[in-house]
């Protein structure tokens, strides 16, 4: 979900619900990090966090909201006007 509000596309596509569940069950990342070029080094660092392929290595919710990419006022109201802009953007038109 955090991959889907930051670039506006779904992690993981394919033509069948079956062909999702196999991409996400490999969970080959390589060539998302093209999507988020623009997002904070910060933002980069915890969605790759919470996207680790070991669900023990994961963040929990805790280390997320303690993350960086949350704790600096200006970093967070600089995200949420990203935020706005991508969802006001996103009203015209898909965002797949």
């Amino acid at each position: 979900m955090f991959f889907n509000l930051l670039t506006g596309r779904y992690l993981f596509g394919g033509n069948s619900r079956n062909e999702v569940l196999r991409h996400n069950e490999k969970c080959d990342l390589s060539s998302k990090k093209k999507y988020v070029v623009n997002v904070s080094e910060n933002g980069q660092s915890l969605l790759f966090q919470m996207l680790n392929s070991d669900p023990n290595q994961r963040p929990t919710a805790r280390d997320v909201l303690n993350h960086p990419w949350f704790s600096d006022e200006r970093v967070l109201l600089n995200n949420l006007i990203y935020l706005n802009d991508f969802l006001s953007n996103a009203k015209g038109g898909s965002v797949n």
